[in-house]
Protein backbone atom coordinates (compact mmCIF):
# COMPACT_ATOMS: atom_id res chain seq x y z
CA UNK A 1 0.00 0.00 0.00
CA UNK A 2 2.83 2.32 0.89
CA UNK A 3 4.52 1.50 -2.42
CA UNK A 4 1.30 2.25 -4.29
CA UNK A 5 1.05 5.69 -2.67
CA UNK A 6 4.66 6.39 -3.53
CA UNK A 7 4.12 5.41 -7.16
CA UNK A 8 0.96 7.55 -7.34
CA UNK A 9 2.80 10.55 -5.89
CA UNK A 10 5.60 10.13 -8.41
CA UNK A 11 3.11 9.98 -11.30
CA UNK A 12 1.29 13.08 -10.09
CA UNK A 13 4.54 15.00 -9.74
CA UNK A 14 5.67 13.82 -13.18
CA UNK A 15 2.43 15.02 -14.77
CA UNK A 16 2.68 18.30 -12.88
CA UNK A 17 6.22 19.04 -14.02
CA UNK A 18 5.42 17.85 -17.54
CA UNK A 19 2.49 20.25 -17.71
CA UNK A 20 4.61 23.06 -16.29
CA UNK A 21 7.23 22.37 -18.94
CA UNK A 22 4.61 22.41 -21.70
CA UNK A 23 3.09 25.65 -20.39
CA UNK A 24 6.56 27.14 -20.18
CA UNK A 25 7.24 26.24 -23.82
CA UNK A 26 3.86 27.65 -24.85
CA UNK A 27 4.49 30.84 -22.89
CA UNK A 28 7.94 31.13 -24.43
CA UNK A 29 6.50 30.78 -27.92
CA UNK A 30 3.81 33.40 -27.29
CA UNK A 31 6.54 35.79 -26.20
CA UNK A 32 8.50 34.98 -29.35
CA UNK A 33 5.53 35.61 -31.65
CA UNK A 34 4.66 38.86 -29.88
CA UNK A 35 8.24 40.10 -30.15
CA UNK A 36 8.58 38.86 -33.73
CA UNK A 37 5.65 40.84 -35.06
CA UNK A 38 6.62 43.88 -32.99
CA UNK A 39 10.18 43.79 -34.32
CA UNK A 40 8.94 43.16 -37.85
CA UNK A 41 6.65 46.18 -37.68
CA UNK A 42 9.52 48.35 -36.45
CA UNK A 43 11.67 47.08 -39.30
CA UNK A 44 8.90 47.56 -41.89
CA UNK A 45 6.79 50.56 -40.81
CA UNK A 46 5.03 50.89 -44.17
CA UNK A 47 3.79 47.31 -43.89
CA UNK A 48 2.85 48.04 -40.27
CA UNK A 49 0.63 50.90 -41.44
CA UNK A 50 -0.97 48.67 -44.08
CA UNK A 51 -1.65 46.16 -41.29
CA UNK A 52 -3.36 48.77 -39.14
CA UNK A 53 -0.50 49.24 -36.65
CA UNK A 54 -0.76 53.03 -36.47
CA UNK A 55 2.08 53.66 -34.00
CA UNK A 56 4.50 53.48 -36.95
CA UNK A 57 2.68 55.95 -39.22
CA UNK A 58 5.42 58.60 -39.09
CA UNK A 59 8.28 56.24 -39.98
CA UNK A 60 9.85 55.02 -43.22
CA UNK A 61 12.39 52.29 -43.85
CA UNK A 62 15.40 52.79 -46.13
CA UNK A 63 15.35 49.19 -47.31
CA UNK A 64 18.09 49.55 -49.90
CA UNK A 65 20.82 50.69 -47.51
CA UNK A 66 23.58 48.46 -46.17
CA UNK A 67 22.73 49.42 -42.58
CA UNK A 68 19.11 48.37 -43.04
CA UNK A 69 20.11 45.05 -44.57
CA UNK A 70 22.34 44.46 -41.56
CA UNK A 71 19.33 45.03 -39.32
CA UNK A 72 17.38 42.53 -41.39
CA UNK A 73 20.17 39.98 -41.11
CA UNK A 74 20.27 40.37 -37.32
CA UNK A 75 16.48 40.08 -37.19
CA UNK A 76 16.45 36.81 -39.14
CA UNK A 77 19.31 35.32 -37.12
CA UNK A 78 17.62 36.30 -33.86
CA UNK A 79 14.35 34.55 -34.65
CA UNK A 80 15.98 31.57 -36.30
CA UNK A 81 17.77 31.08 -32.98
CA UNK A 82 14.59 31.68 -30.96
CA UNK A 83 12.65 29.07 -32.95
CA UNK A 84 15.40 26.51 -32.40
CA UNK A 85 14.64 26.64 -28.66
CA UNK A 86 10.98 25.69 -29.11
CA UNK A 87 9.67 22.13 -28.88
CA UNK A 88 7.40 22.10 -31.93
CA UNK A 89 5.40 19.07 -30.73
CA UNK A 90 4.31 20.86 -27.56
CA UNK A 91 2.61 23.63 -29.53
CA UNK A 92 -1.09 23.84 -30.35
CA UNK A 93 -2.19 23.60 -33.99
CA UNK A 94 -2.56 27.38 -34.20
CA UNK A 95 0.88 27.88 -32.67
CA UNK A 96 2.38 25.35 -35.06
CA UNK A 97 0.92 27.36 -37.93
CA UNK A 98 2.48 30.56 -36.56
CA UNK A 99 5.76 28.72 -36.06
CA UNK A 100 5.76 27.58 -39.69
CA UNK A 101 4.95 31.08 -40.94
CA UNK A 102 7.77 32.68 -38.96
CA UNK A 103 10.19 29.94 -39.99
CA UNK A 104 9.21 30.36 -43.65
CA UNK A 105 9.47 34.17 -43.56
CA UNK A 106 12.90 33.98 -41.91
CA UNK A 107 14.08 31.46 -44.53
CA UNK A 108 12.83 33.59 -47.44
CA UNK A 109 14.26 36.74 -45.88
CA UNK A 110 17.71 35.20 -45.48
CA UNK A 111 17.63 33.95 -49.06
CA UNK A 112 16.52 37.35 -50.35
CA UNK A 113 19.44 39.04 -48.61
CA UNK A 114 21.80 36.88 -50.67
CA UNK A 115 20.54 38.67 -53.78
CA UNK A 116 21.41 42.27 -54.69
CA UNK A 117 17.78 43.30 -54.98
CA UNK A 118 18.56 46.44 -52.95
CA UNK A 119 20.35 47.76 -56.05
CA UNK A 120 16.94 47.86 -57.74
CA UNK A 121 14.78 49.63 -55.11
CA UNK A 122 12.16 50.87 -57.58
CA UNK A 123 10.07 48.73 -59.87
CA UNK A 124 7.07 49.22 -62.09
CA UNK A 125 4.83 46.99 -59.96
CA UNK A 126 6.03 47.40 -56.37
CA UNK A 127 8.20 49.51 -54.11
CA UNK A 128 8.16 52.27 -51.53
CA UNK A 129 7.46 54.89 -54.22
CA UNK A 130 4.19 53.17 -55.14
CA UNK A 131 3.15 52.58 -51.52
CA UNK A 132 3.79 56.22 -50.63
CA UNK A 133 1.70 57.35 -53.59
CA UNK A 134 -1.07 54.99 -52.52
CA UNK A 135 -1.05 56.35 -48.96
CA UNK A 136 -0.91 59.95 -50.16
CA UNK A 137 -4.29 59.57 -51.85
CA UNK A 138 -5.98 59.43 -48.45
CA UNK A 139 -8.08 56.36 -49.19
CA UNK A 140 -5.64 53.69 -48.07
CA UNK A 141 -4.34 52.59 -44.66
CA UNK A 142 -2.75 55.91 -43.62
CA UNK A 143 -5.32 57.73 -41.48
CA UNK A 144 -6.04 61.45 -41.92
CA UNK A 145 -8.53 62.14 -39.15
CA UNK A 146 -6.56 64.15 -36.60
CA UNK A 147 -3.86 66.81 -36.65
CA UNK A 148 -1.41 64.15 -35.44
CA UNK A 149 -2.34 61.98 -38.43
CA UNK A 150 -1.41 64.82 -40.79
CA UNK A 151 1.82 65.44 -38.88
CA UNK A 152 2.68 61.75 -39.13
CA UNK A 153 2.42 61.69 -42.90
CA UNK A 154 4.26 65.00 -43.12
CA UNK A 155 7.21 63.29 -41.41
CA UNK A 156 6.93 60.43 -43.87
CA UNK A 157 6.95 62.84 -46.78
CA UNK A 158 10.14 64.43 -45.48
CA UNK A 159 11.75 61.00 -45.09
CA UNK A 160 10.54 60.01 -48.55
CA UNK A 161 12.39 62.91 -50.15
CA UNK A 162 15.59 61.54 -48.60
CA UNK A 163 14.61 57.98 -49.58
CA UNK A 164 14.52 59.03 -53.23
CA UNK A 165 18.12 60.23 -53.00
CA UNK A 166 19.20 56.96 -51.39
CA UNK A 167 17.39 54.98 -54.07
CA UNK A 168 19.33 56.78 -56.81
CA UNK A 169 22.64 56.14 -55.01
CA UNK A 170 22.01 52.40 -54.90
CA UNK A 171 20.67 52.32 -58.45
CA UNK A 172 23.95 53.90 -59.55
CA UNK A 173 25.75 51.10 -57.70
CA UNK A 174 23.52 48.69 -59.58
CA UNK A 175 24.59 50.21 -62.90
CA UNK A 176 28.25 49.68 -61.96
CA UNK A 177 27.61 46.04 -61.01
CA UNK A 178 25.29 45.25 -63.90
CA UNK A 179 22.31 44.78 -61.58
CA UNK A 180 19.67 46.77 -63.45
CA UNK A 181 16.10 46.42 -64.64
CA UNK A 182 15.24 45.65 -68.28
CA UNK A 183 14.59 48.66 -70.51
CA UNK A 184 10.92 47.75 -70.88
CA UNK A 185 10.34 48.17 -67.13
CA UNK A 186 12.49 51.30 -66.83
CA UNK A 187 10.51 52.96 -69.62
CA UNK A 188 7.26 52.23 -67.77
CA UNK A 189 8.63 53.57 -64.49
CA UNK A 190 9.53 56.98 -65.86
CA UNK A 191 5.88 58.17 -66.11
CA UNK A 192 5.28 57.09 -62.50
CA UNK A 193 7.70 59.78 -61.34
CA UNK A 194 7.09 62.22 -64.18
CA UNK A 195 3.40 62.56 -63.38
CA UNK A 196 4.35 63.66 -59.85
CA UNK A 197 5.99 66.78 -61.31
CA UNK A 198 2.98 69.07 -61.22
CA UNK A 199 2.87 72.77 -62.22
CA UNK A 200 1.14 73.65 -58.95
CA UNK A 201 1.26 72.14 -55.48
CA UNK A 202 -2.54 71.91 -55.43
CA UNK A 203 -2.51 69.47 -58.35
CA UNK A 204 0.01 67.15 -56.71
CA UNK A 205 -1.10 63.76 -55.40
CA UNK A 206 0.57 64.45 -52.07
CA UNK A 207 -1.70 67.48 -51.60
CA UNK A 208 -4.88 65.39 -51.96
CA UNK A 209 -5.72 65.09 -48.26
CA UNK A 210 -5.31 68.85 -47.76
CA UNK A 211 -8.44 69.32 -49.87
CA UNK A 212 -10.50 67.19 -47.50
CA UNK A 213 -9.35 68.09 -44.00
CA UNK A 214 -11.87 67.31 -41.24
CA UNK A 215 -14.39 70.06 -40.54
CA UNK A 216 -13.47 69.79 -36.86
CA UNK A 217 -10.08 71.40 -37.59
CA UNK A 218 -9.83 75.07 -36.73
CA UNK A 219 -8.93 77.60 -39.40
CA UNK A 220 -5.49 77.99 -37.83
CA UNK A 221 -4.90 74.23 -37.87
CA UNK A 222 -5.92 73.98 -41.50
CA UNK A 223 -3.70 76.88 -42.55
CA UNK A 224 -0.67 75.54 -40.70
CA UNK A 225 -1.05 72.05 -42.14
CA UNK A 226 -1.64 73.45 -45.61
CA UNK A 227 1.49 75.58 -45.36
CA UNK A 228 3.64 72.68 -44.12
CA UNK A 229 2.45 70.27 -46.81
CA UNK A 230 2.86 72.87 -49.55
CA UNK A 231 6.40 73.56 -48.42
CA UNK A 232 7.49 69.92 -48.41
CA UNK A 233 5.83 69.19 -51.75
CA UNK A 234 7.23 72.23 -53.57
CA UNK A 235 10.67 72.40 -51.98
CA UNK A 236 11.49 68.72 -51.47
CA UNK A 237 9.26 66.21 -53.25
CA UNK A 238 8.78 67.84 -56.65
CA UNK A 239 12.52 68.62 -57.00
CA UNK A 240 13.28 65.00 -56.10
CA UNK A 241 10.74 63.69 -58.61
CA UNK A 242 12.42 65.85 -61.25
CA UNK A 243 15.81 64.51 -60.23
CA UNK A 244 14.65 60.88 -60.33
CA UNK A 245 12.95 61.37 -63.71
CA UNK A 246 16.10 62.87 -65.20
CA UNK A 247 18.22 60.12 -63.68
CA UNK A 248 16.00 57.41 -65.14
CA UNK A 249 16.05 58.99 -68.58
CA UNK A 250 19.69 60.02 -68.79
CA UNK A 251 21.53 57.39 -66.73
CA UNK A 252 19.41 54.39 -65.87
CA UNK A 253 17.56 53.76 -69.14
CA UNK A 254 20.74 53.66 -71.27
CA UNK A 255 22.24 51.21 -68.77
CA UNK A 256 19.13 49.04 -68.50
CA UNK A 257 19.15 45.52 -69.88
CA UNK A 258 17.86 44.96 -73.39
CA UNK A 259 16.01 41.80 -72.36
CA UNK A 260 14.27 40.41 -69.30
CA UNK A 261 16.78 37.58 -69.03
CA UNK A 262 19.04 37.77 -66.00
CA UNK A 263 21.62 35.68 -64.15
CA UNK A 264 20.08 32.90 -62.04
CA UNK A 265 16.76 34.13 -63.38
CA UNK A 266 14.75 31.08 -62.33
CA UNK A 267 16.08 31.29 -58.77
CA UNK A 268 15.53 35.04 -58.67
CA UNK A 269 11.99 34.54 -59.92
CA UNK A 270 11.31 32.17 -57.03
CA UNK A 271 12.71 34.72 -54.58
CA UNK A 272 10.50 37.47 -56.00
CA UNK A 273 7.44 35.19 -55.88
CA UNK A 274 8.27 34.31 -52.28
CA UNK A 275 8.65 37.98 -51.42
CA UNK A 276 5.23 38.71 -52.92
CA UNK A 277 3.76 35.86 -50.88
CA UNK A 278 5.38 37.34 -47.79
CA UNK A 279 3.64 40.65 -48.53
CA UNK A 280 0.33 38.77 -48.67
CA UNK A 281 1.09 37.18 -45.30
CA UNK A 282 1.90 40.59 -43.87
CA UNK A 283 -1.69 41.68 -44.47
CA UNK A 284 -2.76 39.14 -41.82
CA UNK A 285 -0.25 40.19 -39.18
CA UNK A 286 -2.61 42.66 -37.55
CA UNK A 287 -4.91 39.78 -36.62
CA UNK A 288 -2.12 38.11 -34.70
CA UNK A 289 -1.21 41.43 -33.05
CA UNK A 290 -4.76 42.24 -31.96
Amino acid sequence: MKNLKTITAVLVLSLFFSRCKTNEKTADFKSITDNYFKDKNQLNPLDATLNGQNQYNDQLQFEMTDSYRKQQDNFYKKYENELSKINFENLSDEEKNSFDIIKWEVSVGKETLKQNANLMPVHQFWGTHLTMAQLAGGESAQPFKTEKDYKNFLKRMNLYSVWLDSAMVYMKNGIEKGMVLPKSLTQKMIPQFEEMITPTVENNLFYTTIKSMPSSFSTTQKENIKKEYSSVISEKLIPQFKKMTEFLKSDYLPASRATKRHWKSSKRKRIIQSSCKTMDNNRNDSRRNS
